[in-house]
């Protein structure tokens, strides 16, 4: 047998009897230097291959240790072991290695503690305060929540039914009240209006100022206006265009009244008197001059108009000695006209009347001053002579 395999032959012989044997009989057990590790010093096969002093890797753990700084009472190398663990535990926690940490680079560490699902006004949530350095602190979660139920209590939700019905409910809105929009204009941010803006004032709930389908007595609580001028307006739904509002003047709905669905009803100007009626043409006319007011023409060969908004009509003849004309158009049914010549320009005029339309002839020829004649117009026929004075009617 070679020297170096007897050698380590006889280490491994005396080694056993070492770990099989009490030595000095103080020992409670035997002597395990390696191995595997178990309670009390481990278990298994010696090491081999060492000479001297055994290396402290091959010395086996002992799971009866325990890292606690409460340990046996007698000054063993476990007691001291325990302790030199307790130690080292504590200044891993310190150091930032403790296992029940939240660490910022480690995932799903909250998501693995126990959950709860309806938080309450007194639990605490963990924050670092802004305000404040970012320094750790705790708030209430009805801070957040604002009530505990997990959502906001006083928030409005776009999918919750019946939250704006439940709120306290103001019967008569006042012009100062505010309202929460979405602005169109502004990419829907987020802003407040006055119901002023949205119901035009007054805060009744309906824009006072509006005339409505459904309330009585509001045109008529609205300031008169007694006469009409022909460019007044009214307000129309027009018919022609899907009963769309519209104005239109005065002028233009005469146009569209028959004089015989008047009835012969006038309208009074209370500021002058006048008479306002409607003529044939659908025109307004002022029928008080027609018998309260006279006009003066001078007559030409050519033909001067007499007017037919006054009742009188005072002739001078221009003194050519021809033939003068005073024309005299339609006018409103039963209107009575006086044509008369008051003055000669030369004692060799004659003048005539030549109505737009005459009853029993086309004129009335006159010699001189002093003669005239009294018309009345009936209806659509025409004036008719009811009265004269030197005349010859042909």
């Amino acid at each position: 047998m070679p020297i170096d395999n007897f050698i380590e032959t006889l280490i491994d012989e005396i080694d056993g009897k070492i770990r099989f044997a009490n030595i000095g009989g103080m020992q409670d057990g035997k002597i395990v230097l390696g191995g595997v590790a178990g309670p009390n010093g481990g278990s298994g096969s010696p090491p081999g291959n060492f000479v001297g002093q055994l290396n402290q890797r091959f010395v086996t753990y002992d799971t009866t240790e325990a890292a606690t700084i409460i340990t046996a009472s007698s000054s063993s190398l476990v007691d001291n072991l325990n302790h030199i663990r307790h130690d080292i535990e504590n200044l891993i926690a310190v150091s930032g290695m403790d296992a029940t940490a939240i660490h910022t680079n480690a995932d799903s560490e909250i998501y693995t503690i126990t959950l709860k699902t309806t938080p309450v006004n007194n639990d605490v949530l963990l924050i670092e305060d802004s305000e404040d350095s970012y320094n750790k602190k705790r708030i209430l979660a009805s801070g957040i929540l604002g009530g505990g139920s997990g959502a906001d209590e006083n928030a409005i939700h776009v999918d919750e039914a019946s939250e704006i019905y439940a709120v306290t409910l103001k019967a008569t809105p006042a012009n100062n009240d505010v309202l929460l929009i979405e602005d169109s204009a502004d990419s829907y941010s987020k802003k407040r209006i006055l119901v002023s803006g949205v119901l035009g004032g007054g805060g009744s709930g309906n824009d006072d100022d509006a005339v409505h389908v459904d309330v009585a007595s509001e045109i008529y609580g609205v300031s008169e206006k007694s006469y009409f001028d022909d460019t007044d307006v009214v307000l129309i739904e027009d018919s022609d265009d899907s009963y769309n509002k519209k104005r239109v003047q005065i002028s233009n709905v005469a146009g569209i009244i028959n004089l015989s669905d008047l009835g012969g009803v006038s309208i009074v100007d209370p500021s002058n008197g006048d008479i306002l009626e409607v003529d044939g043409e659908g025109s307004w006319i002022n029928t008080s001059r027609l018998y309260n007011s006279a006009d003066e023409i001078t007559a030409t060969s050519a033909g001067v108009a007499a007017s037919v908004d006054t009742a009188i009509t005072e002739v001078t003849t221009n003194g050519d000695s021809d033939l003068d004309n005073v024309t005299l158009a339609n006018g409103l049914t039963t209107q009575i006209k006086h044509i008369f010549c008051v003055a000669e320009g030369n004692a060799s005029d004659t003048w005539k009347i030549t109505p737009a339309n005459m009853i029993g002839g086309t004129q009335i020829t006159f010699a001189g001053a002093g003669e005239g004649c009294t018309l009345v117009y009936a209806d659509s026929e025409g004036w008719c002579v009811i009265g004269n004075n030197g005349g010859t009617i042909s």
